[in-house]
């Protein structure tokens, strides 16, 4: 069986990136809107990634209000929280089983909001591409 989820929408805050047994990945929602008769309604979807690539990707260059691409397998899980036993039903996206792309940059302050590391290297004004 398979429920695979596909999301456009824009990030709600910049991703949470975690560490477990050594393994980096991040979580974060995404808005997406639906629009009936002219009106608008937000549904907000929780998603964790477990590519690091693309955690690398989302850590350098995502941001609250960013556009992004999502597909990914729905997941759930439960965890316990003050005692109480919770439930999270979450987009999932693995190295193999699913796809991210950010489609736009948040909004920028005017500030030099360039990363200075992304996967392991510099990045160099100088690149000829």
């Amino acid at each position: 069986m398979l429920a695979k989820v596909t999301l456009v929408g824009n990030l709600g805050r910049k991703p949470e990136v975690k560490d477990a047994n050594g393994k980096r990945f991040a979580r974060f929602s995404v808005a997406v809107n639906k629009y009936v008769n002219k009106e608008k309604s937000t549904m907000w979807v929780d998603c964790v990634c477990w590519d690091e690539k693309k955690v690398d990707i989302l850590d350098a260059y995502a941001d609250k209000g960013t556009k992004v691409y999502v597909e990914g397998t729905l997941e759930k899980r439960t965890y316990t929280k003050d005692g109480v036993e919770k439930l999270a039903v979450e987009v999932s996206i693995g190295r193999f089983s699913g796809e991210l792309q950010l489609l736009s940059r948040a909004e920028s302050d005017g500030s030099d909001s360039r990363p200075k590391q992304i996967v392991g290297r510099d990045i160099d004004d100088d690149m000829p591409f």
